[in-house]
């Protein structure tokens, strides 16, 4: 017996549906029922075909084949510059825009990148005292205007 005709026999059965297991057939097409899943095919609708190509799953173990199959392999999510919702960071660069008469405040990257000679101890110095200057639209500014009006309010 060769090594070669042992190997050609055992790659024959990896590719064999009636000897693999029903996961690891399903591990065969997980991308394009992934794809249906994200598109809103319902599991019951996917399920059925499934059954239409000789699996036996029950809706049960369609799931738990599924979960053991996402667990085992690397997300496959578009990166975040296809996907049509921002991503938190984009908050974080891009702050939502700020009532008249209030300021942004930077956020800690990007008092970073501006002040790249500071330690992290001074750029979260630097973040902190934006809250807390008494320049128009700070944070103390604005609180102490926001009590003013309270106080105003109850005279």
């Amino acid at each position: 017996m060769t090594t070669s005709n042992l190997s050609s026999r055992i790659r024959a059965l990896a590719s064999d549906p009636v000897r693999r297991s029903q996961t690891a057939r399903l591990r065969d097409v997980i991308n394009d029922v992934e794809h249906a899943i994200n598109a809103g095919v319902a599991l019951e609708h996917i399920l059925s075909e499934l059954h239409n190509d000789g699996f036996t799953f029950t809706m049960s173990g369609f799931k738990q084949a599924l979960r053991r199959i996402r667990v085992t392999r690397p997300p496959t999510s578009p990166p975040l510059a296809e996907r049509n919702t921002p991503a938190a960071t984009d908050y974080a660069i891009n702050p939502a825009p700020t009532p008249t008469g209030t300021r942004a405040f930077k956020t800690r990257q990007q008092l970073a990148a501006e002040n790249p000679d500071l330690s992290p101890q001074a750029v979260r110095e630097l973040l902190a005292k934006q809250y807390s200057d008494n320049t128009p639209g700070s944070l103390a500014q604005q609180l102490a205007a926001q009590a003013a009006r309270k106080g105003n309010a109850g005279t």
